[in-house]
């Protein structure tokens, strides 16, 4: 998704701020530092490292196995956070850009 100004979907319909990229530069760029995984050749087994030659998969293995980026246990204070708030079970959506940087921010989009 391409965020800058001159692709604002409120302006250009939302399709105009789509890219679609190939694989060397999602692993170039570090698209996948925090989600991929790969299938070995050697072993036709699921390597939890983009340095193995295979086929790449998403497992999201860094941050739910390995614990790089601490979702989980975000996800579970927003959702008591929620539910004390509302008096009910709740639902929600969030986004995060994830930095090496571990100030920055979760974004709650909604939660209901």
């Amino acid at each position: 998704m391409d965020l800058s100004p001159k692709t604002h979907p409120l302006f250009n319909g939302e399709e105009k701020n789509l890219s679609s990229y190939n694989l060397e530069i999602a692993e170039t760029d570090g698209s996948l530092k925090w989600s991929g995984s790969t299938i070995s050749k050697e072993d036709n087994v699921i390597r939890d490292s983009l340095s193995y030659d295979g086929t790449r998969i998403t497992t999201f293995a860094p941050i739910l196995k390995w614990g790089k980026f601490p979702l989980v246990d975000i996800l579970k204070d927003l959702i008591i956070m929620g539910k004390e708030a509302l008096g009910c079970e709740v639902e929600i959506e969030f986004a995060v850009n994830i930095f090496d940087d571990p100030n920055k921010n979760l974004n709650l989009h909604y939660c209901k």
